[in-house]
């Protein structure tokens, strides 16, 4: 009896394997669910780290452009400072 026991749950085990595997099954639903709802996390991530770096690069270029102004206006406040007035 053992063996037998044994063998019929090791079937159930198979055939229950295989009715999860049908597409129409809750198992298959339960499946596509979850996929679906990963791949939503994983556009929804993907937007917002492409909406950061965005951001980031925008202030890396705002802050250079600031920067290199600064650093162009201080030669030609010492050009100003330097010419003699012809007024």
């Amino acid at each position: 009896m053992g063996v037998t026991d044994r063998l019929m749950q090791v079937l159930n085990g198979a055939r229950k394997l295989r009715q999860s595997r049908d597409p129409d099954s809750y198992a298959g639903y339960e499946r596509s669910r979850d996929f679906e709802r990963r791949r939503v996390d994983r556009e929804r991530h993907h937007q917002q780290d492409s909406a950061q770096r965005a951001r980031e690069k925008e202030k890396r270029t705002h802050d250079f452009e600031d920067r290199y102004a600064a650093e162009h206006e201080q030669p030609v406040e010492r050009e100003r400072q330097k010419r003699p007035d012809n007024s």
